[in-house]
């Protein structure tokens, strides 16, 4: 089973998003999860995806 890590944290005026990174294994690819107030939201192939969506709802 694959470990997730917390590799960012944003911040809005009332949420928290933290990006996830599951590492890729034998067959399946690095994964980026993108969490809202710890609940999962979106899931995305690149990191900058993640980052770009968090700051498309008000991230910074």
């Amino acid at each position: 089973m694959s470990d997730l890590k917390v590799v960012e944290t944003l911040y809005s005026n009332h949420n928290k998003f933290e990006i996830l990174k599951r590492e890729g294994g034998f067959i399946v690819d690095v994964a980026y999860y993108l969490h809202k107030n710890g609940k999962p939201h979106r899931s995305f192939k690149t990191l900058r995806d993640a980052i770009d969506a968090a700051k498309e709802e008000g991230a910074s």
